[in-house]
Protein backbone atom coordinates (compact mmCIF):
# COMPACT_ATOMS: atom_id res chain seq x y z
CA UNK A 1 0.00 0.00 0.00
CA UNK A 2 1.44 3.32 -0.81
CA UNK A 3 -0.08 5.32 1.54
CA UNK A 4 1.44 7.26 4.37
CA UNK A 5 -0.03 6.67 8.22
CA UNK A 6 1.81 10.38 9.22
CA UNK A 7 1.74 8.75 12.64
CA UNK A 8 3.95 6.37 12.03
CA UNK A 9 7.09 9.39 11.12
CA UNK A 10 9.68 9.36 13.60
CA UNK A 11 10.69 12.75 15.15
CA UNK A 12 12.76 15.10 13.19
CA UNK A 13 11.39 13.29 9.79
CA UNK A 14 11.18 16.03 7.34
CA UNK A 15 7.97 14.96 6.17
CA UNK A 16 6.32 16.12 9.86
CA UNK A 17 7.10 19.63 8.47
CA UNK A 18 7.49 19.63 4.47
CA UNK A 19 6.81 22.54 2.62
CA UNK A 20 7.21 21.77 -1.26
CA UNK A 21 7.41 25.50 -2.39
CA UNK A 22 9.56 26.87 0.85
CA UNK A 23 12.02 23.78 -0.03
CA UNK A 24 11.95 24.86 -4.09
CA UNK A 25 12.56 28.61 -3.01
CA UNK A 26 15.25 27.63 -0.09
CA UNK A 27 17.57 25.57 -2.57
CA UNK A 28 17.15 26.15 -6.13
CA UNK A 29 16.04 30.07 -6.57
CA UNK A 30 19.35 30.81 -7.77
CA UNK A 31 20.41 33.06 -10.29
CA UNK A 32 23.19 30.25 -11.48
CA UNK A 33 23.87 26.71 -10.75
CA UNK A 34 25.82 26.13 -7.56
CA UNK A 35 28.94 24.39 -7.69
CA UNK A 36 27.67 20.93 -6.25
CA UNK A 37 24.76 20.99 -8.91
CA UNK A 38 26.67 21.33 -11.67
CA UNK A 39 29.50 18.86 -10.33
CA UNK A 40 26.64 16.14 -10.22
CA UNK A 41 25.64 17.46 -13.89
CA UNK A 42 28.71 16.53 -15.08
CA UNK A 43 28.90 12.96 -13.12
CA UNK A 44 25.39 11.77 -14.32
CA UNK A 45 26.36 13.36 -17.51
CA UNK A 46 28.87 11.15 -17.97
CA UNK A 47 27.44 7.84 -16.27
CA UNK A 48 24.79 7.79 -18.47
CA UNK A 49 27.18 8.33 -21.50
CA UNK A 50 28.97 5.61 -20.12
CA UNK A 51 26.41 3.45 -19.28
CA UNK A 52 25.35 4.11 -23.34
CA UNK A 53 21.69 2.33 -23.13
CA UNK A 54 18.73 3.61 -24.27
CA UNK A 55 15.21 2.50 -21.82
CA UNK A 56 12.02 1.74 -22.34
CA UNK A 57 11.24 2.86 -19.18
CA UNK A 58 12.95 4.19 -16.01
CA UNK A 59 11.59 5.67 -12.41
CA UNK A 60 13.08 8.17 -10.05
CA UNK A 61 12.00 7.20 -6.46
CA UNK A 62 11.21 10.36 -3.70
CA UNK A 63 11.28 12.78 -6.55
CA UNK A 64 10.46 15.37 -4.78
CA UNK A 65 9.49 19.17 -6.45
CA UNK A 66 12.51 18.56 -8.12
CA UNK A 67 12.90 18.45 -11.99
CA UNK A 68 16.30 19.27 -12.63
CA UNK A 69 17.89 15.96 -12.47
CA UNK A 70 15.12 14.33 -14.42
CA UNK A 71 16.04 16.83 -17.91
CA UNK A 72 19.63 14.59 -17.73
CA UNK A 73 17.45 11.26 -17.78
CA UNK A 74 14.56 11.70 -20.44
CA UNK A 75 17.17 11.61 -22.95
CA UNK A 76 17.86 8.04 -22.40
CA UNK A 77 14.51 6.56 -21.47
CA UNK A 78 11.24 6.64 -23.29
CA UNK A 79 8.94 6.95 -20.26
CA UNK A 80 10.28 8.55 -16.73
CA UNK A 81 8.02 7.76 -13.79
CA UNK A 82 8.43 10.84 -11.02
CA UNK A 83 7.71 9.04 -8.08
CA UNK A 84 6.96 10.34 -4.66
CA UNK A 85 4.45 9.88 -1.67
CA UNK A 86 3.96 13.70 -1.09
CA UNK A 87 1.14 15.35 -3.00
CA UNK A 88 2.66 18.60 -3.11
CA UNK A 89 5.52 17.38 -4.40
CA UNK A 90 3.64 15.77 -7.34
CA UNK A 91 1.69 19.07 -7.96
CA UNK A 92 4.54 20.61 -8.31
CA UNK A 93 6.08 18.51 -10.95
CA UNK A 94 2.50 18.47 -12.89
CA UNK A 95 2.56 22.58 -12.64
CA UNK A 96 5.91 22.54 -14.53
CA UNK A 97 4.41 19.73 -16.88
CA UNK A 98 0.95 21.88 -17.42
CA UNK A 99 3.37 25.03 -17.81
CA UNK A 100 1.08 26.49 -15.25
CA UNK A 101 2.35 30.36 -14.73
CA UNK A 102 3.04 29.71 -11.28
CA UNK A 103 5.13 26.80 -12.09
CA UNK A 104 8.65 27.26 -10.49
CA UNK A 105 11.25 27.77 -13.69
CA UNK A 106 14.06 25.13 -13.92
CA UNK A 107 15.46 27.19 -16.96
CA UNK A 108 18.76 28.25 -14.77
CA UNK A 109 19.17 24.71 -14.17
CA UNK A 110 18.56 22.99 -17.14
CA UNK A 111 19.76 26.11 -19.91
CA UNK A 112 22.03 27.78 -17.65
CA UNK A 113 25.46 27.98 -17.68
CA UNK A 114 26.85 24.68 -15.75
CA UNK A 115 23.27 23.56 -16.02
CA UNK A 116 22.36 20.08 -17.14
CA UNK A 117 22.94 21.11 -20.88
CA UNK A 118 26.27 22.87 -20.30
CA UNK A 119 27.14 18.81 -19.06
CA UNK A 120 26.26 17.66 -21.97
CA UNK A 121 28.30 19.84 -24.45
CA UNK A 122 24.72 21.37 -25.04
CA UNK A 123 23.16 18.46 -26.91
CA UNK A 124 20.31 20.74 -28.36
CA UNK A 125 18.06 23.70 -26.88
CA UNK A 126 16.47 24.99 -24.10
CA UNK A 127 12.94 24.25 -25.36
CA UNK A 128 13.65 20.73 -27.10
CA UNK A 129 14.74 19.60 -23.68
CA UNK A 130 11.63 20.92 -21.93
CA UNK A 131 9.07 19.41 -24.53
CA UNK A 132 10.98 16.35 -24.06
CA UNK A 133 10.47 16.18 -20.37
CA UNK A 134 6.89 16.92 -21.20
CA UNK A 135 6.55 14.31 -23.47
CA UNK A 136 8.20 11.64 -21.23
CA UNK A 137 7.76 12.25 -17.51
CA UNK A 138 5.08 10.68 -15.40
CA UNK A 139 3.90 11.44 -11.81
CA UNK A 140 2.93 7.96 -9.80
CA UNK A 141 2.93 7.82 -6.10
CA UNK A 142 5.05 5.80 -4.09
CA UNK A 143 5.82 5.27 -0.60
CA UNK A 144 9.44 4.09 0.06
CA UNK A 145 8.31 3.35 3.49
CA UNK A 146 6.38 0.15 2.36
CA UNK A 147 7.00 -3.27 1.20
CA UNK A 148 6.01 -2.69 -2.37
CA UNK A 149 6.76 0.80 -2.93
CA UNK A 150 4.83 1.12 -5.93
CA UNK A 151 1.95 -0.89 -4.81
CA UNK A 152 2.60 -3.92 -6.60
CA UNK A 153 5.30 -6.18 -7.98
CA UNK A 154 7.36 -3.92 -10.68
CA UNK A 155 11.25 -3.65 -11.71
CA UNK A 156 12.87 -1.18 -14.07
CA UNK A 157 15.83 -1.53 -16.01
CA UNK A 158 17.14 2.37 -15.11
CA UNK A 159 16.23 3.68 -11.54
CA UNK A 160 17.38 7.22 -9.96
CA UNK A 161 17.18 8.33 -6.32
CA UNK A 162 18.70 11.79 -5.12
CA UNK A 163 18.67 13.25 -1.70
CA UNK A 164 15.83 10.66 -0.68
CA UNK A 165 17.21 7.51 0.86
CA UNK A 166 18.15 8.57 4.38
CA UNK A 167 15.46 10.90 4.78
CA UNK A 168 12.47 8.11 4.49
CA UNK A 169 13.04 6.32 7.46
CA UNK A 170 16.09 8.43 8.89
CA UNK A 171 18.17 5.73 11.07
CA UNK A 172 20.83 3.33 9.88
CA UNK A 173 18.99 0.24 10.27
CA UNK A 174 16.01 2.42 8.12
CA UNK A 175 18.21 3.42 5.28
CA UNK A 176 19.19 -0.01 5.14
CA UNK A 177 15.34 -1.49 4.83
CA UNK A 178 14.65 1.41 2.17
CA UNK A 179 18.20 0.52 0.34
CA UNK A 180 16.51 -2.67 -0.11
CA UNK A 181 13.52 -1.98 -1.34
CA UNK A 182 15.31 0.37 -3.78
CA UNK A 183 17.31 -2.33 -4.95
CA UNK A 184 13.90 -4.70 -5.54
CA UNK A 185 12.49 -1.87 -8.06
CA UNK A 186 15.75 -2.52 -10.58
CA UNK A 187 15.48 -5.23 -12.87
CA UNK A 188 18.20 -7.81 -13.29
CA UNK A 189 21.20 -6.18 -15.22
CA UNK A 190 19.45 -2.45 -14.82
CA UNK A 191 21.22 0.10 -13.75
CA UNK A 192 20.60 3.00 -10.05
CA UNK A 193 22.14 6.47 -10.10
CA UNK A 194 22.03 7.84 -6.36
CA UNK A 195 23.05 10.86 -4.68
CA UNK A 196 22.20 12.26 -0.79
CA UNK A 197 24.34 13.90 1.66
CA UNK A 198 27.16 12.68 2.80
CA UNK A 199 28.02 12.07 6.26
CA UNK A 200 25.64 14.35 7.10
CA UNK A 201 23.12 13.94 10.57
CA UNK A 202 20.59 16.86 9.63
CA UNK A 203 20.42 19.75 7.06
CA UNK A 204 18.04 22.37 7.43
CA UNK A 205 14.48 22.19 5.75
CA UNK A 206 11.90 24.88 6.08
CA UNK A 207 13.71 26.49 8.80
CA UNK A 208 13.65 23.14 10.72
CA UNK A 209 16.58 19.99 11.97
CA UNK A 210 15.43 17.55 9.42
CA UNK A 211 17.69 13.89 10.79
CA UNK A 212 18.74 11.84 8.50
CA UNK A 213 20.75 8.52 8.58
CA UNK A 214 24.57 9.01 8.53
CA UNK A 215 26.06 7.68 5.39
CA UNK A 216 29.62 7.70 4.53
CA UNK A 217 31.01 6.28 0.77
CA UNK A 218 32.25 2.99 2.76
CA UNK A 219 28.73 2.41 4.20
CA UNK A 220 27.23 3.30 0.61
CA UNK A 221 30.31 0.65 -1.16
CA UNK A 222 29.32 -2.21 1.38
CA UNK A 223 25.60 -1.91 1.04
CA UNK A 224 25.08 -1.77 -2.45
CA UNK A 225 27.30 -4.78 -2.96
CA UNK A 226 25.39 -6.86 -0.54
CA UNK A 227 22.41 -5.97 -2.16
CA UNK A 228 23.62 -7.63 -5.69
CA UNK A 229 25.00 -4.57 -7.59
CA UNK A 230 28.16 -5.74 -9.25
CA UNK A 231 31.18 -3.54 -7.81
CA UNK A 232 33.27 -3.12 -11.06
CA UNK A 233 30.47 -1.25 -12.52
CA UNK A 234 29.75 0.88 -8.92
CA UNK A 235 31.33 4.79 -9.82
CA UNK A 236 31.20 7.00 -6.61
CA UNK A 237 32.30 10.66 -5.95
CA UNK A 238 31.77 12.81 -3.21
CA UNK A 239 31.92 16.68 -3.24
CA UNK A 240 31.92 18.69 0.00
CA UNK A 241 28.92 20.42 0.55
CA UNK A 242 28.04 24.21 0.22
CA UNK A 243 27.21 26.34 3.24
CA UNK A 244 27.77 23.02 5.90
CA UNK A 245 27.55 25.42 9.04
CA UNK A 246 24.49 26.84 7.36
CA UNK A 247 22.58 24.05 6.21
CA UNK A 248 24.02 21.22 7.99
CA UNK A 249 25.13 19.44 4.54
CA UNK A 250 28.45 18.09 5.18
CA UNK A 251 28.95 16.19 1.74
CA UNK A 252 27.66 15.27 -1.35
CA UNK A 253 27.64 11.45 -2.28
CA UNK A 254 26.73 10.79 -6.18
CA UNK A 255 26.93 7.19 -7.76
CA UNK A 256 26.31 4.84 -10.38
CA UNK A 257 25.85 0.99 -10.81
CA UNK A 258 24.85 -1.91 -12.49
CA UNK A 259 22.87 -4.84 -10.42
CA UNK A 260 24.09 -8.41 -11.27
CA UNK A 261 22.09 -10.48 -13.59
CA UNK A 262 21.29 -13.36 -10.80
CA UNK A 263 20.45 -10.65 -8.30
Amino acid sequence: MNELDPAELEPGNVLNFWDARAYLEYYYAHARVPDDEAEMFRFFARGLADIGRHFEAGIELGCGPVLHRAAQVVPWVERLDMADINDDNLEEIRRWLRGDPGAFDWSVYLGGENGALDAEDRRGTLAEREALMRARIRPVRCNLRAAMPLGAPVAYPLVSSYYSIEWVIPTIAGRRATMGRVASLVSPGGWLLLAGVHATDYCMVNGQRGVCAHVTQADLRRLLGELGFDPATLRITVTPGLRPAESGIQGTFMAYAQRGCDA
